[in-house]
């Protein structure tokens, strides 16, 4: 709906749809971080790329693309305020090495969902985390056939054909030529023998990453093309290659948002093609991708260039029969083939309790008078145990108690200290020192969390420390102890 009155504000310059393209683009804010950084690249790339086809004049939109900036800006700064403030005060940045492990891979757009129906068990050989991204070949059939039919082939510039006899434009071309084929003849020899190296009149030959040789490629490829465009007149200007803007936009969003969702070094198959992906740039220059870790939900842009694209193709296909009924037929079979493709249940969903069925040690935690730090225990032990902090989060927002510890995408700055030595070996006397500085007033010990053998461990030490610690009450599984002060 962004995009929509976005598109018609462009055209109508009504104030309307500019007032509901600003409703809209708040609300997508809003309601996802990652959606809502998305959102606005794709709106940035979609107003640079109207001033660059030269469809929309720059002066008359200053001031209503003025309104929308400070209008947004008053809705969603309240909201995103306390996450810039934390992000600086913690320096809370994703690392690229996270970025890159939850990166797509090239083969992730062939693995579709576990759960899906028609797909899923066939192409689970391609999965890897976050990479359950592929597309359907039906859709992707229709964006074919819409970009296809949206083609247009136009003869370059003729007044720079007179350079095409250059002697150093000649000899220029032979050498990009002659790079490029030994660049791919490199890299396509790496890729089926995973790299060779000889020794050769005493000189080591070897070649086993693709990083250079396709860099090489990407480069000599480039130049070959701005060749071809200043001699022949042979390269298509992107203005020229489609009928109209529209599809020319949403195919650069697919291409672009499919490129960056590789992440910021390019793997097949798990194995790295590329050092240096374009994502690297996002990272680095675009706000609010630094703070993003999953490059591979770049996906939700890659379906939606692909779905224009696909709108364009069914479009074309309808425009070939003339009685309403056929039309009908086949809109509706292709919906079912997409629906067919897309199958993928039961979706898994983890029960959480509300009300008056939350464990009942919040229950009393909630009518405690004053606000005070607690910590909850165990702590997890494995990034695949973080989600017992997301709960206790959670369960945190009926007794909005301050907690210690916890997890929301990102871990607090001292938290491996305080898994270290503030809670291994508690009740230690450097566990309850660290806590006590810390101004903990509960410690909220979940036994049923525990390993059998570290349960005994624990409370053979709470045994021994009952001048520090004492019990204060517990609700089955649930102990909670007081730290005594000094």
């Amino acid at each position: 709906m962004t995009f929509l009155y976005l598109h018609r504000f462009f055209k109508e310059r009504s104030y309307k749809n500019l007032f509901l393209f600003t409703i809209f683009f708040i609300l997508q804010f809003l309601s996802c971080g990652y959606h809502g950084v998305y959102l606005s690249l794709s709106v940035c790339l979609l107003i640079f790329f109207a001033f660059l086809q030269g469809d929309i004049p720059l002066k008359p939109l200053v001031v209503p693309l003025g309104l929308f900036l400070v209008f947004s800006s008053l809705c969603i700064f309240p909201v995103y305020y306390p996450y810039l403030k934390v992000r600086h005060e913690m320096g809370f940045i994703r690392p690229l090495g996270e970025a890159t492990y939850f990166s797509a891979d090239l083969l992730s757009y062939l693995c579709a969902p576990q759960i899906n129906k028609f797909w899923g068990e066939a192409t689970q050989v391609f999965w890897k985390p976050e990479g359950e991204l592929f597309v359907g070949l039906t859709a992707v059939s229709l964006a074919i056939t819409g970009s296809f039919f949206s083609l247009r082939k136009i003869e370059g510039p003729k007044g720079l054909r007179t350079l095409s006899h250059g002697k150093f434009i000649r000899i220029l071309n032979f050498f990009v030529t002659t790079l490029l084929l030994f660049s791919t003849i490199v890299a396509l020899g790496i890729f089926f023998t995973g790299g060779f190296s000889t020794t050769w009149r005493g000189f080591k030959i070897s070649a086993t990453s693709l990083n250079r040789p396709l860099f090489i490629m990407l480069i000599t490829g480039g130049i070959k093309q701005l060749i071809e465009r200043v001699t022949k007149g042979r390269f298509w200007t992107f203005r020229l290659m489609f009928n109209s803007p529209i599809p020319r936009f949403y195919f650069w969003v697919l291409l672009l948002s499919f490129v960056f969702s590789l992440g910021p070094r390019i793997h097949s198959h798990g194995q790295e093609i590329f050092y240096y992906g374009p994502y690297i740039l996002l990272h680095k220059f675009f706000p609010g991708f630094d703070g993003l870790r999953d490059p591979a939900r770049l996906i939700i842009l890659v379906t939606f260039g692909l779905s224009v694209l696909a709108g364009y193709g069914t479009t074309k296909i309808l425009t070939k029969f003339k009685e309403q009924t056929k039309k009908m037929i086949v809109s509706v079979i292709l919906s079912v083939l997409i629906l067919f493709e897309y199958a993928s249940f039961p979706i898994p969903m983890i029960p959480i309790r509300t009300g008056n069925n939350i464990p009942t040690v919040y229950k009393w935690l909630s009518q405690e008078k004053g606000d005070f730090p607690i910590l909850e225990l165990p702590l997890p032990q494995a990034p695949t145990q973080v989600g017992i902090e997301a709960e206790r989060i959670y369960f945190s927002t009926y007794h909005w108690k301050r907690l210690v510890n916890g997890y929301s995408g990102y871990f607090p700055p001292d938290y491996i200290s305080l898994y270290q030595k503030g809670t291994k070996g508690f009740p230690s006397d450097e566990a309850i020192v660290l806590l006590r500085r810390r101004g903990i007033k509960y410690v909220i010990i979940h036994f049923d969390e525990y390993e059998e053998q570290d349960r005994r461990v624990v409370e053979n030490l709470l045994r021994g420390h009952k001048d520090n610690i004492r019990l204060v009450t517990y609700f089955e599984n649930n102990f909670v102890y007081e730290l005594i002060r000094n």
